[in-house]
């Protein structure tokens, strides 16, 4: 996904924000309003907390990037969305979340599509048949799922 402005709004300072990869539109309102919620959880993480309302509109630009890549290619669809810092005390300004990719196969259900151990904490997707050749431009050479290409 990408994040830079289209050419239109470079030219145009104030303008909508479009994010040419994704298709995806903002309007001048909700970058404003982004803006403020961005202000608000800085001043909220200064004094060590965050609201539920600020964490909830995160979470809701988020959902809509991820629906809007699933849109624009269906191998990102993604139904199941895990807020992994809601049992963490919010000392920094990130959140973080957990995406499934529900296009790959059930993970060791198959040939298709196996989890292999990998680093402390980590797994390698092993894709090979029909799995690879939908997901092939994200492989590496060995038939891995490689995260840096799917990011």
């Amino acid at each position: 996904m990408g994040s830079a402005a289209s050419a239109a709004t470079a030219e145009l300072p104030g303008a909508d924000l479009r994010l040419p990869t994704t298709g995806l539109k903002f309007s001048l309102n909700q970058l404003r309003a982004l803006n403020s919620y961005v202000d608000t959880l800085y001043d909220e993480d200064q004094r060590g907390r965050m609201s539920t309302e600020t964490e909830s509109s995160v979470e809701c630009l988020v959902q809509r990037i991820v629906d809007g890549a699933g849109q624009r290619d269906p191998r990102f669809r993604c139904c199941h969305m895990i807020a992994l810092h809601r049992e963490k005390k919010m000392r920094s300004r990130s959140l973080e979340y957990l995406v499934t990719l529900d296009s790959l196969p059930a993970l060791n259900a198959s040939e298709e599509c196996q989890l292999q151990e990998g680093p402390t904490g980590y797994g390698k997707i092993r894709l090979t048949g029909r799995a690879a050749d939908v997901w092939e431009e994200f492989l590496t050479p060995s038939g891995y799922l490689c995260r840096f290409l799917v990011l």
